[in-house]
């Protein structure tokens, strides 16, 4: 009798540290996903300061080409894939003309002047693009 009574006993024991093994277990999965998304910001900010030292180093428009690479690469880097490329576009309104600053690991980087009228999709391009 008193084998049976021990048995009692100890499965109300065995349920408590099941359920606070349980509990444990959340705790422990919720600073998991709350340090993941601490890791993830903090590589986002590397990025951008990747961006920010590029843009710093500036010293003419033409390095406007270094900012398509660096952005290239660090969209890569968060699982960007298929990218066609990166652009940086410098409005000229007063002969209606854009450079278009562009890099991509197939074609390399190139710098282009490109009139507003020289194609109607570049005339909706610079339209949706001013809005």
């Amino acid at each position: 009798m008193s084998d049976q009574r021990n048995d009692m006993a100890k499965k109300p024991a065995r349920e408590f540290l099941q359920l606070e093994n349980e509990k444990l277990k959340n705790k422990l999965r919720q600073k998991s996903a709350s340090l993941k998304l601490m890791k993830r910001d903090l590589e986002i900010e590397e990025s951008l300061e990747k961006m920010r030292k590029t843009a710093m180093s500036m010293k003419n428009h033409d390095d406007l080409q270094g900012i398509c690479v660096v952005l290239f690469d660090e969209l890569k880097k968060f699982g960007f894939r298929d990218l066609r490329n990166t652009q940086v576009i410098i409005t000229h309104d007063d002969n209606e003309t854009f450079t278009d600053f562009d890099y991509s690991d197939y074609a390399g980087g190139s710098k282009t002047l490109v009139s507003y009228s020289s194609h109607i999709k570049t005339s909706e391009f610079i339209k949706i693009m001013k809005v």
